[in-house]
């Protein structure tokens, strides 16, 4: 596998704000996206999450996927390729979707361990 530049625990949740409060309450900074259904909160430490809402995974991902996510959550991998990232993935995974999304080229993967969301720069042609 190539390098991973940034691992990030994503959820996907039907309201930003109640869910956004709950990292608030321990002193997390609320950190903005550029989609408004998308939001990060971080840590002192650095760590962080990402938080989706249920109506932008059902619209990027379509229902089914969104589903998926919303149950198990997933690792929200940036990277510099997803071609170089699939073609090293174990047999037991297998790519749900593939879309580029607001110019970032995104592919969710199911493998044996959990959700996998491999995220790059969209090419431009």
């Amino acid at each position: 596998m190539s390098h991973i530049k940034r691992m990030t625990p994503l959820r996907v949740v039907d309201d930003l704000v109640d869910e956004g409060m709950f990292y608030e309450a321990f002193g997390a900074t609320r950190v903005l996206a550029d989609a408004p259904d998308c939001v990060g909160y971080k840590a002192a430490n650095d760590t962080a999450v990402i938080l989706t809402s249920r109506k932008l995974a059902d619209k990027n991902y379509g229902p089914f996927i969104a589903g998926k996510l919303a149950r198990s959550g997933a690792l929200y991998f940036h990277v510099d390729n997803i071609d170089a990232e699939l073609a090293d993935l174990p047999g037991a995974a297998h790519i749900l979707t593939r879309a580029v999304v607001d110019g970032v080229e995104e592919a969710v993967i199911e493998t044996e361990t959990g959700m996998v969301v491999l995220a790059a720069t969209a090419l431009r042609s």
